[in-house]
């Protein structure tokens, strides 16, 4: 495989094209909660060629994202700790000359056009069951084992778009000894919902801000990845 598909219905299976054609249960998800996960909505067939594309393309140019926790006697008043945004994972640069050649790679093997598709926002938008302005971001990250996400809401008050939220879409594509990874969400005010992300295929979205963090990656081998490809789209109101 050189190459995805343009228009990410390509990439969808018969189930994923119901959802695009709104004639899914998941339609409108992000409206009765804020995190959504599926399997089952992409071709089976393509995801290894997909993973494989990812890593020949993008391996040598990721580059570590390391926060560590601060000490643990760092509060100065009991049950007061606080926890910036910590994690440790990998990603394409997104900054830079680096963000340049990853844009260029990109397009090179159609990942930018189909993250760009009107299938790709309009499969979101279902999803958002509201309507959504184009593609306002995308990334590449990649999680090797023990890799994860600390507690942290991806709020961005600072920016005009995403100030009153925004929705992401991931794409999860994993090598064959990625054993199991979750997210913990918020729901009625505390960290008690637990979905698990790391199957092949898997396709989470995010109605963002939400409190959110995802445990370590487990894997059989050291070199077992999982890949995520992810969107950003605005409220197009």
């Amino acid at each position: 495989m050189n190459q995805f598909p343009h228009e990410f219905e390509g990439l969808l299976s018969r189930a994923g094209r119901r959802l695009l054609a709104g004639r899914h249960p998941a339609v409108g998800a992000l409206q009765r909660e804020g995190f959504f996960a599926a399997t089952g909505l992409l071709e089976p067939k393509l995801l290894p060629g997909c993973r494989k594309l990812l890593a020949r393309t993008f391996e040598a140019l990721l580059v570590e994202i390391s926060r560590p926790v601060p000490p643990a006697n760092a509060s100065t008043q009991s049950y007061e700790d606080a926890l910036p945004k910590v994690g440790r994972m990998f990603s394409v640069p997104i900054d830079g000359i680096g963000q340049l050649m990853v844009r260029r790679l990109a397009r090179e093997i159609g990942l930018l056009q189909m993250l760009e598709s009107t299938s790709f926002q309009r499969f979101s938008e279902v999803l958002a069951g509201v309507p959504l302005g184009p593609l306002a971001a995308a990334q590449v990250l990649c999680n090797r084992r023990g890799d994860y996400a600390g507690p942290h809401t991806d709020n961005h008050p600072n920016e005009p778009g995403a100030k009153d939220g925004y929705v992401d879409v991931h794409l999860t594509l994993t090598s064959p000894g990625v054993r199991e990874q979750f997210i913990v969400y918020q729901r009625d005010g505390h960290l008690n919902a637990l979905q698990p992300i790391a199957a092949n295929g898997t396709i989470t979205a995010y109605r963002l801000p939400l409190w959110h963090y995802t445990t370590p990656l487990q894997t059989r081998a050291e070199h077992d990845r999982r890949w995520l490809v992810l969107g950003s789209f605005h409220f197009a109101t």
